[in-house]
């Protein structure tokens, strides 16, 4: 349950935000636009500025395209970034609505997970773990912090878990660090650590800001915070999180902007470094000196942090990630792979440096800032593993690499190692499919993550005929399905999971997708999946999420929605443009069926919505009255075809869900009660009359025709 010091955590930021700027404001000076970093990222990073598409694997234009596509709607038409702490001002403006008129929420059903919080038993992911930390008392106890899920707990070696940190005000953990001499007092860095930042532009890409440390005094049951907290508007990024061994009220934070220390376990925090904090390491045996790679250099400190001077300059070779290892094994050494992905180990603390063997590159072969990990053993000091993509291993220092795992169990892109400091034969990866463990030195490996409700999912689908049966695409984990017993992952090929959907009177049909309009089709609820030929090499060309329409009288036509409109007529075999015009300049967004009426279409994209009333042969341009938002979402009255809505991005009041009763001939605004923040989906209910739900950045609202306002609908959410 929420602590009272962290609800008044929670009304001091939001108050804090509040004061400073509107919600509407941009911070573009600061935080950049997004289509000025989509230039300098293709053409300094890929070295490509007309690339951008990608295959299903995760390189960094995947993860670019992921931020890319999350920012775009809630920045159209002029890309400026919004302020950062945009959200929490509005939270405050609702949570003061809410008690003028007396209430917490609107009534309704109370939300539940469904998961997926078991790993599908044909396939090895579910979310991505970002780190992993042993209790130093008892190494059966595991501490893991989560790309979008918190923090969770396991105290008998991962095989089940547990977490309290729904309410953290970010649920992305970069690192988590354990009191030694009182393992029930953790720490927890919020924001997502592992984002992507280009060495000298000052852009942070790929996850969310810091909020700060929490702090924990009773194993994670109840959280507080810290004396050090963020806003989003400070655009921070906490990357590494230390207790001192024996000074246990010593902390150090590293940090986007400089190394922050505290002598009062978390109290208060004082700048002790400065620039951009990448790792850190207490040498082992003697955790005075401390061991630092900033910007361009190794750091130490000889008094628990408090002062810190240039040891060896030059290592940080383009101001990006680096990692450090130390060993007991070896006192003396200090191990850093560095941007050029070599590795190099000092014999003398820090320093003199010599390169380890050969580079290990091609077998780990890393994504850069995303995964660049190193790890040497406690108890065998040549005894090394990196990790990127892939594991590498070396047994004699660094002179040759192998896989560390090549059986396919362990899945791709790992952030995290963790050696049993106990029992050496015991590795932990953290990686985009969760946690997975080694028993024997690297062999035997077997997927933890059962019980980690980690999923990034991007779109879901359910059955009309059975509500317990459900389609979802998945971040870096293709599209899972559940059977009405059971989370199974799809057939399809997949990179990470998109837009997908069940035909209406038939859940064994259904359709799946991976990133730029690859799309599969079942018939036989999901056991084996065809892909969808489309004329003209369309596949792959679609956007980011390319959105896909079952007919909902006839499961053999289906559309989807790439420039031009697409339809298959045979079950998904062949598709086909239903026009010749080109519709839409990047793609759609969103297209709907009228549920009513087959030949009515709607489609939109971040500039107009369509209509269409045979079936996608013609359309109209339907977007008077609309505002010059970024258009997200598409529904269709069960009954009448002609009143529509449709939801909107972006930060401007009032300009949250539209209206038409006369099939988008004119719009009025149907937003009172919505706060000032991107509205991404709406769905209508066909239970209730006027019933519509719409999915906002703080959660779902409700209202239906025996309401004039929006509702928050979002207990136990």
């Amino acid at each position: 349950m929420r602590s009272l010091t962290f609800t008044l955590l929670l009304s001091f930021v939001a108050l804090s935000g509040y004061g400073q700027s509107t919600t509407t404001a941009t911070n573009s000076a600061k935080n950049g636009n997004i289509y000025t970093i989509k230039e300098l990222f293709l053409e300094q990073v890929m070295h490509n500025p007309t690339q951008e598409t990608d295959d299903d694997g995760d390189n960094e234009l995947t993860q670019f395209n992921r931020w890319f596509h999350l920012l775009e709607p809630r920045t159209y038409p002029d890309g400026n970034l919004p302020s950062p702490d945009a959200l929490m001002q509005a939270q405050q403006e609702v949570r003061q609505a809410q008690k003028l008129a007396h209430k917490t929420t609107s009534g309704g059903a109370v939300w539940k997970s469904l998961g997926p919080s078991k790993v599908p038993s044909n396939y090895n992911g579910i979310g991505r773990v970002n780190c992993i930390v042993f209790d130093p008392k008892d190494t059966g106890t595991l501490f893991i912090g989560t790309a979008c899920g918190g923090v969770w707990i396991s105290h008998n070696s991962g095989a089940t878990w547990y977490s309290n940190s729904d309410n953290f005000p970010s649920l992305s953990i970069a690192d988590v660090a354990v009191n030694p001499k009182h393992s029930d007092t953790i720490y927890a860095a919020t924001g997502d650590g592992y984002g992507y930042e280009n060495g000298g532009y000052n852009i942070f890409w790929g996850g969310l800001y810091s909020a700060g440390i929490m702090m924990s005094a009773d194993t994670g049951h109840t959280w507080s915070a810290t004396g050090l907290t963020f806003l989003q508007s400070d655009t921070n990024i906490v990357q590494k999180l230390l207790i001192h061994p024996k000074k246990t009220g010593t902390l150090l934070a590293a940090t986007r902007y400089g190394l922050l220390r505290s002598t009062n376990a978390g109290t208060t925090w004082t700048s002790v470094a400065t620039g951009h904090i990448y790792s850190m390491a207490f040498r082992p045996g003697q955790p005075d000196t401390v061991y630092a790679v900033n910007n361009y250099n190794l750091i130490v400190s000889y008094n628990a942090g408090a002062t810190w001077t240039t040891l060896y300059s030059g290592i940080n070779s383009s101001d990006d990630r680096c990692s450090i290892a130390v060993s007991p094994a070896s006192p003396n050494s200090v191990w850093i792979l560095n941007p050029t992905n070599t590795i190099y180990r000092s014999y003398n603390g820090g320093h003199s440096f010599t390169t380890v063997g050969t580079s290990p590159s091609g077998t780990a072969h890393y994504y850069g800032y995303y995964d660049r990990v190193l790890a040497v053993s406690p108890t065998d000091s040549n005894f090394i593993i990196t990790c990127g993509k892939d594991m590498a291993k070396s047994p004699n220092g660094g002179i040759s690499w192998s896989y560390l795992d090549n059986t396919g169990n362990v899945h791709v892109d790992n952030h995290a190692i963790a050696i049993n400091p106990l029992n050496t034969n015991v590795i932990y990866t953290g990686n985009d499919g969760g946690i997975a463990c080694t028993r024997n030195g690297g062999f035997g490996w077997r997927n933890l993550a059962n019980g980690l409700t980690i999923s990034q999912i991007y779109r879901l689908s359910s059955s009309r005929q059975d509500p317990s049966i459900f389609l979802c695409g998945v971040q870096d984990n293709g599209s899972f399905y559940n059977d009405g017993s059971q989370w199974l992952q799809s057939n399809a090929p997949s990179g990470d999971g998109m837009d997908n959907a069940i035909f209406p009177g038939n859940d064994d049909i259904m359709v799946s997708s991976w990133q730029y309009g690859h799309f599969y089709v079942s018939t036989d609820h999901g056991g084996s999946y065809n892909a969808v030929s489309f004329s003209g090499g369309a596949a792959g060309t679609g956007p980011w999420i390319t959105p896909v329409a079952f007919n909902p009288r006839n499961a053999d036509t289906i559309y989807f929605g790439f420039k031009n409109i697409y339809a298959s007529y045979d079950a998904g075999t062949s598709a086909n443009p239903t026009s010749t015009a080109v519709l839409f300049t990047n793609g759609a967004t969103a297209i709907v069926v009228a549920p009513s009426a087959p030949n009515i279409l709607y489609a939109c994209d971040n500039t107009r919505i369509l209509r269409s009333s045979d079936a996608g042969v013609n359309w109209t341009n339907i977007s008077a009255g609309i505002p010059g938002l970024a258009k997200t979402g598409i529904a269709v009255d069960y009954k009448d075809p002609n009143i529509v809505y449709l939801s909107v991005s972006g930060y401007a009041a009032a300009s949250k869900v539209f209206k038409s009763t006369n099939g988008g001939s004119s719009w009025t605004s149907f937003s009172t009660g919505l706060p000032n923040v991107p509205a991404n989906c709406i769905a209508t209910d066909s239970t209730t009359p006027g019933a519509l739900f719409v999915g906002t950045d703080m959660g779902v609202f409700y209202r239906d025709d025996s309401v004039t306002s929006w509702s928050l609908y979002n207990t136990g959410l």
